[in-house]
C-alpha cells in the first residue's frame, strides 16, 4: 500500500474507511523520490555533508542532527514537522531555526503525492 492512496500533506489521511490510520511507505519509495530528484546530493560532492546515495541515505538521514538546524534531527521518525529533511521539502525549514532554500534547490516544489510519501513514511517509524 502506498501514500498516495489518498492522502494529504496535511497529515491527516483523506481516503478509506479509517481515518485515524497512516498509509504504510516503504523507504523504497522514498529513496525513489531521492533518487529522481536530489542529485546534488546523489554525486561524490555530497553538498551538506549529505550523501543521499542508494547505499548510504537511510543512514545519513535518520536520527542523525542536521547541519544547518542544531538540534533538529534530518529525519526524527514518528515527527514529520520536527525532521528537518520534510521541513526544506516543504520550504518551512525557518520554523525550527533552518537556513537556505527549498529542496530540491531550482526545481519545483515535488507533487502533493510525493510529498505525502516522506510525511507517512516518516509518521510510521522511518523504517529501512
Amino acid at each position: 500500500t502506498s501514500a498516495v492512496d489518498g492522502g494529504s500533506t496535511s497529515g491527516e489521511p483523506t481516503g478509506g474507511s479509517d481515518e485515524t490510520a497512516i498509509p504504510e511507505v516503504t523507504f523504497a519509495e522514498v529513496l525513489a523520490v531521492i533518487g529522481d530528484n536530489c542529485f546534488c546530493h546523489r554525486s561524490v560532492m555530497f553538498q551538506g555533508q549529505l550523501d543521499l546515495r542508494d547505499d548510504a541515505a537511510y543512514a545519513s538521514i535518520v536520527s542523525v542532527p542536521s547541519i544547518q538546524a542544531p538540534g533538529v534531527d534530518r529525519v526524527a521518525p514518528g515527527d514529520p514537522d520536527g525532521s528537518y529533511l520534510y521541513l526544506k521539502l516543504l520550504g518551512d525549514q525557518a520554523t525550527v531555526g533552518g537556513t537556505g532554500t527549498r529542496m530540491p534547490q531550482g526545481a519545483p516544489m515535488l507533487p502533493p503525492e510525493q510529498l505525502d510519501l516522506f510525511r507517512y513514511w516518516i509518521l510510521g517509524g522511518a523504517n529501512p
